[in-house]
């Protein structure tokens, strides 16, 4: 067990012991020293046998895969969805805008009012699931729109 002592507001630990309880309970000790009101533990755990020879767990091997992508949806699903988003979101005028979807790439076209309306039809075409987005909205309060 380490030496403990009381310097000014706080009670340093240092030194080495053999378990993670010992530095546990030697921070608790310190707690009701007279006059210190901070421990400031530096103790280093060091066990004295090697974990394997006492039972402990010496290596861990995480064995799991994770799938890089979600299960693509069938076409009609992902057009199915994204019309569901654009219809449900008050920002949006689901009518004006046309869903076509093709590999898990979806395509939009229309009209819409703001770039805030184009901005959400495009967010709400990943959200849906689409793994990319072919832009065809042409916004109607934008110079480009008067283009011929």
């Amino acid at each position: 067990m380490p030496l403990k002592s009381a310097f000014l507001d706080s009670a340093p630990l240092s030194g080495v012991v053999d378990h993670l309880a010992a530095k546990k309970t030697a921070e608790d000790s310190a707690k009701d020293i007279v006059g210190g009101w901070r421990v400031i533990n530096h103790l280093r755990v060091r066990p004295k046998s090697l974990p394997h020879a006492s039972g402990g767990i010496i290596e861990v091997a995480n064995n799991l895969t994770v799938p890089s992508t979600l299960p693509s949806k069938l076409d009609w699903q992902l057009r199915l969805d994204i019309d569901q988003r654009l219809w449900w979101s008050p920002f949006v005028d689901s009518e004006a805008i046309d869903v076509s979807a093709e590999d898990d790439v979806a395509t939009l076209t229309g009209i819409v009012d703001s770039w805030l309306e184009h901005n959400i039809a495009i967010r709400s075409a990943y959200e849906a699931g689409s793994a990319g987005v072919r832009d065809r909205l042409k916004i109607r309060r934008s110079p480009a729109f008067y283009r011929p």
